[in-house]
């Protein structure tokens, strides 16, 4: 911090002008200076970005050529064109349990069977028991669990609640994990929706000004390593009650990658309580 004094001797101006202040050192904003330190940060306030970062609240599809996507390995990127590729599933079902249920095994099966199922889009390790009975031999169980892996190599997290109110503004964060074996350009997006309005925050007059219209945005995080975690923070306020979609996908340009997931949020009028 520094104090100025407009009465004689160097004004502000002539003062940063000669001095070269205020300047940053290692990253233009407070977004850039927490990465390039290294350390992980977690805060419920906003952490500004540069207006020139790669942030963008409209949706940029087709990137023509490498331009702006940096070093991207050269078996990981496609054929022809660059280009982000929709995802091919959006993931919507996400049950607590699974595969409850009841099969009669027969004499000609071998003492087998077969329940052919679809996998959930909930990616976790889902825990396998089974038991029998039978009307001479009696109860019996799996010796020990068996564990069903369900993975992806790059997919995206949405922290949501469960219920949220009308009118209030509310913020939740995408959380993109990238376990693929090359680095890859990613742009996040959320969809826009007739029962809610998206949340732009601007610099209007050096004052913070938020304003909302019905519009995607999109968020190009450039090029994420191996192993590397990257985090977006959209806003946006409910408009209408009941049941409301919120979709979230994470765009690349590897046939077969990009992710997308859907979840659904329950709004609700806002209680008053009278004394």
């Amino acid at each position: 911090m520094a104090a100025y004094t407009l009465g004689g001797g160097f004004g502000p101006w002539e003062f940063m002008f000669i001095c070269g202040w205020p300047s940053s050192f290692h990253g233009s904003d407070a977004s850039s200076v927490l990465q390039n330190a290294g350390v992980i940060f977690l805060s419920d306030a906003w952490v500004y970005a540069d207006r020139w970062s790669n942030s963008n609240r409209y949706p940029v599809v087709d990137m023509g050529g490498d331009a702006g996507l940096g070093a991207i390995e050269e078996s990981a990127k496609p054929t022809g064109k660059q280009e982000f590729t929709a995802a091919e599933v959006v993931r919507k079902f996400f049950p607590e349990v699974w595969l409850w249920e009841i099969s009669y095994i027969t004499d000609d099966s071998g003492g087998q069977v077969s329940i052919p199922a679809t996998v959930p889009d909930t990616l976790t390790t889902w825990i396998t028991t089974g038991f029998s009975l039978h009307p001479e031999f009696g109860l019996s169980i799996t010796e020990k669990p068996t564990e069903l892996v369900v993975s992806k190599p790059m997919f995206v997290t949405l922290d949501l609640p469960m219920t949220i109110i009308r009118g209030e503004n509310y913020c939740f964060t995408a959380t993109i994990f990238s376990y693929y074996d090359y680095t890859i350009p990613i742009m996040v997006t959320l969809d826009k929706s007739s029962k809610f309005s998206n949340i732009h925050v601007g610099i209007d007059q050096r004052k913070v000004k938020l304003t909302t219209e019905n519009a995607y945005y999109s968020s190009y995080l450039g090029d994420v390593l191996k192993d590397e975690t990257r985090s977006v923070k959209y806003c946006f306020v409910p408009t209408e009650l009941g049941e409301i979609p919120v979709r979230v996908s994470a765009l690349t340009n590897v046939q077969g990658l990009s992710d997308a997931v859907e979840r659904v949020i329950v709004c609700k009028v806002k209680t008053q309580q009278y004394f």
